[in-house]
């Protein structure tokens, strides 16, 4: 099930996302890469405050998170996808393009949101394609947390 994502839900989404760059994008990145990635703590104070802030939102399944979807608005006229991340157990069974959909639809339905960015990761670049991603811009290293990721601009017109 697909939903907005609730206070309670923070421990979830943390072992999703650390779940999803150790198991899902180590194909594409080092060994080092991963493990500088997926060396953050988790804080239940960090996403309390991003879900009253911004767009979330979780694929639940069996009262347990797998994946969610961040993102907000980062302008009059745009949005923009902070991370999207998803656990292995659910990677390639169509619950990122339904989730991805679900985002779509809710900035489209805000009527003013015509163009929605985000910075993808070498792992998730086709899936955007498929989705009508366009990539704006080369391949560009992104410093996170001390380490250097390859990454790829793309945008999507509502």
């Amino acid at each position: 099930m697909i939903r907005l994502a609730k206070e309670k839900d923070t421990k979830d989404i943390w072992e999703a996302h650390i779940a999803s760059i150790r198991e899902v994008c180590s194909e594409d990145y080092s060994n080092e890469q991963i493990a500088g990635w997926s060396s953050f703590s988790y804080s239940h104070e960090h996403w309390v405050k991003t879900m009253k802030k911004d767009h979330v939102l979780v694929y639940e399944k069996n009262d347990k998170v797998h994946g969610f979807c961040h993102s907000g608005i980062i302008d009059d006229s745009t949005a923009e996808i902070y991370g999207f991340y998803l656990s292995p157990l659910v990677v390639g069974k169509g619950v990122g393009m339904e989730m991805l959909s679900s985002t779509l639809k809710y900035f489209k339905d805000l009527n003013n949101i015509s163009k929605v960015k985000l910075i993808a990761t070498r792992t998730a670049k086709s899936f955007y394609e498929k989705a009508g991603f366009i990539v704006t811009g080369p391949e560009f290293q992104e410093p996170t947390r001390g380490i250097m990721l390859e990454c790829i601009p793309m945008e999507l017109a509502l």
